[in-house]
């Protein structure tokens, strides 16, 4: 008995401790822009999930790629079926790292660079990503724009489609990353 309350504290005090160097939201905000002769293409994701190990600068950011929503339906409809192929690939990814040190205690603006592989459609690539962090108050505040080019992640449009969707679109993201509690 007294063994199993002594390893019940121990592994309670290492999760307190392992989770105190992470942050993270499941409500991250994600968008894409494509501007096109015939018509821009916009949607909104708010439901990115996102966790920031501080001590190892290691960061993840996952989305439903079914999460995107577009102000008309049929547009919706056809970047999941025609485009995303979102039955088949569900998920949109990024896995790396923050490369500047950075003094997560310490409020202030950083610039900041995040490098890793973004998969998207199946299809993973190295990618590095300007942004900004914001710590305030023990938030953590990410920010940051960059292209996509589609046919590097295999997204094929039809010809009589090209007119309408731009080959490289606008990503935009934000999140607030509050620390991770075990509860």
């Amino acid at each position: 008995m007294l063994k199993m309350m002594l390893t019940s504290i121990l592994t309670v005090g290492f999760l307190q401790g392992f989770a105190q160097d992470k942050y993270f939201t499941k409500e991250g905000f994600a968008s894409f822009f494509s501007h096109a002769p015939l018509e821009d293409i916009k949607a909104e994701h708010t439901k990115v999930g996102v966790i920031l190990n501080t001590n190892t600068n290691e960061l993840k950011i996952r989305m439903a790629i079914k999460g995107f929503m577009f102000e008309k339906g049929l547009m919706q409809e056809h970047f999941n079926e025609n485009y995303m192929e979102s039955d088949k690939y569900k998920d949109g990814s990024f896995d790396g790292t923050i490369t500047e040190k950075i003094d997560y205690t310490k409020d202030g603006t950083y610039s900041a660079t995040a490098k890793g592989n973004i998969n998207i459609h199946g299809v993973e690539r190295p990618i590095e990503i300007p942004g900004k962090l914001i710590i305030e108050k023990g938030v953590i505040h990410l920010t940051t724009e960059f292209p996509v080019k589609i046919k590097d992640h295999d997204i094929k449009i039809e010809m009589s489609k090209l007119q309408n969707i731009s080959e490289e679109v606008k990503v935009s993201f934000k999140a607030e990353l509050k620390p991770y509690v075990i509860k």
